[in-house]
């Protein structure tokens, strides 16, 4: 009898690991599957990431190189420094609008002077585009194309209203 009841605690032993391992088997392969999907779900997100990374690495360049002085603009009078005036340097430009006096028009104060007919002579004022180093080399054409593209004139309003050009009174021509 003892011989038998050896071979069944054996074989009953051998159920039990044969359950256990096909437990631990099933636990594996649940763990196995569930860090498979999680990978996968990383995966997809590390493509995205890439692509939103490569998209912020390119416009901080952009911004970075339109932030150079070769592509510094003057947009008022107020940002040019004192030591331009002073040392009389020169700045270039291009001009977008001439100012046209009405005929009628008392836009004229009594210290200005007048001529012979006693119509007050008009100082020739032009709205001027301070053009970056970059900006000069620009032809006519690409010159038009950003103008016509600028954000001021998207919105629906007139290059001439727009508020980054500068007012200006060329010195010694009277209209």
């Amino acid at each position: 009898d003892e011989p038998s009841s050896t071979t069944t605690d054996a074989a009953s032993a051998n159920s039990k690991q044969h359950i256990e391992s096909n437990q631990a088997f099933d636990a594996r392969r649940t763990i196995g599957d569930g860090m498979h999907a999680v990978s996968n779900i990383i995966n997809e997100h590390i493509i995205a990431a890439r692509y939103v990374i490569f998209a912020t690495v390119a416009l901080l360049g952009a911004v970075g190189i339109a932030r150079t002085p070769l592509f510094h603009r003057y947009k008022s009078i107020s940002e040019i420094p004192k030591e331009f005036f002073a040392k009389r340097k020169t700045l270039h430009g291009r001009i977008i609008h001439i100012f046209q006096e009405e005929s009628g028009s008392n836009t004229r104060t009594a210290s200005e002077p007048s001529n012979a007919s006693g119509n007050a002579e008009a100082p020739v004022i032009c709205l001027v585009r301070h053009l970056s180093p970059v900006g000069r080399l620009l032809s006519k054409t690409a010159f038009i194309f950003s103008l016509s593209n600028s954000p001021a004139v998207r919105l629906g309003g007139a290059v001439e209203k727009s508020r980054d050009l500068l007012k200006v009174e060329i010195a010694g021509i009277k209209a």
